[in-house]
């Protein structure tokens, strides 16, 4: 199932399940979508992955964000790694049409999956770099979610 409305908007493929998870709170929410969780927490988290990653590319031809949120890292993954496909997925609906919002703002074009991280729906192998940050916290079925 597609919501789809025009062929400019980001493809948002929803989930037929549902799966159990943490949902974000009242203050994650107003949080997470704050100057301060950009610059101070999300950055942060770049600049540390930037140093764990040996043999650095130019580019990543496929980039996903597990638990996407509100959409914040996604321009930062694009310019980063400028992936030729870039994913964002998250199990909370309402996220994923933030994050939609969030990067036809910044002219980044990214597809999007209503999932949970135990049961992603892209292949084995199909993802070149994987960003998954602020996220188990959220998960249920941790052990299910790094298989």
């Amino acid at each position: 199932m597609h919501d789809n409305k025009n062929m400019n908007a980001p493809l948002i493929v929803k989930s037929p399940q549902s799966h159990p998870h943490v949902p974000e709170t009242a203050f994650g929410i107003w949080f997470l979508q704050t100057h301060t969780w950009t610059l101070h927490v999300l950055e942060r988290a770049f600049k540390d992955l930037e140093s764990l990653i040996p043999d650095r590319r130019a580019s990543y031809p496929v980039v996903a964000d597990v638990g996407c949120g509100w959409g914040r890292s996604l321009k930062k993954l694009h310019d980063r790694f400028a992936p030729q496909r870039l994913i964002g997925m998250d199990i909370d609906p309402t996220m994923l049409e933030a994050s939609a919002k969030e990067v036809a703002a910044e002219g980044v074009r990214a597809e999007f999956i209503q999932c949970s991280s135990a049961h992603m729906t892209l292949d084995d192998n199909s993802v070149d770099l994987l960003f998954c940050h602020q996220t188990f916290h959220h998960l249920i079925e941790q052990e299910e979610a790094t298989q």
